[in-house]
């Protein structure tokens, strides 16, 4: 009995060894991929990020960069050196300097673009939006079709996973963001909010109750560099409505 006991932990002994070195070598190959991961990749890009508003960037080739907020970009270590790419998600204003032998390359999620020198402002998600081209580039979609480009003044291109094209980019109040200014003349009240939404994330609703008339009334009004609030309660004014905070936006009515 003692030498079948004495036996049995022996093996057991053996087991837990065993169980163990493949533990540590795990371990060691955890460590090891970690390591390699952040030589190779985490410590070679630098990382961009508009997180308390909009950044203003200038790169060491002197292209400026305007990146609205909530927006990212990432770019390497040899930005400059070997090549000028940066990827982007979100939107930003770009004026890119000249260099005839590192041409100026920006990877979203629908294209890559290329620009020897340029201004664009570009919005890249799941799809690439060029909007206010000033210049010419060149790009290579996800399909691999590869397009020469120029806009003119109020166009736009757009580029998904299916198709690219050209339309006109029907307002001017697009740069929002950049310029702190919103101007409509002669809008309905229903093209004002819409805008509003789009542009400035002001959440703004008309109450059903709103009579189609007053939906379409022409209004005429512009914003410069004011809150939220304030650009509401203007609006209010001007159009005769009044404003209920509701879920981190506003449903406007009329005053009756």
């Amino acid at each position: 009995m003692c030498l079948d006991k004495i036996g049995s932990m022996q093996e057991q002994l053996n087991n837990n060894s065993k169980k163990n070195i493949r533990i540590r070598i795990a371990l060691l190959i955890i460590v090891a991929l970690l390591a390699i991961w952040k030589v190779f990749f985490k410590t070679n890009n630098i990382i961009i990020e508009a997180n308390n508003g909009n950044l203003d960037t200038t790169f060491s080739d002197h292209s400026h960069i305007l990146l609205k907020k909530g927006s990212v970009l990432t770019l390497t270590k040899d930005f400059n050196k070997s090549d000028r790419t940066i990827s982007l998600f979100g939107e930003a204003f770009c004026e890119v300097s000249a260099n005839d032998k590192l041409p100026f390359i920006v990877e979203g999620g629908a294209a890559q673009l290329t620009a020897e020198t340029a201004t664009f402002d570009l919005k890249s998600d799941s799809t690439f939006i060029i909007i206010n081209l000033k210049g010419k580039v060149h790009l290579v979609t996800k399909n691999k079709e590869k397009l020469s480009l120029s806009i003119a003044d109020g166009e736009k291109i757009t580029v998904t996973s299916q198709r690219t094209f050209k339309e006109l980019n029907r307002s001017d109040n697009y740069l929002f963001w950049k310029t702190g200014e919103m101007v409509f003349i002669s809008k309905p009240l229903e093209t004002v909010i819409a805008e509003m939404n789009l542009y400035a994330d002001a959440r703004l609703s008309l109450n059903n109750k709103v009579s189609d008339n007053l939906r379409q009334t022409i209004v005429n009004i512009s914003f410069r560099n004011q809150s939220l609030d304030d650009m509401v309660k203007e609006l209010c004014t001007v159009a005769g409505l009044k404003s209920v905070k509701k879920d981190g936006g506003w449903v406007l009515k009329g005053k009756k």
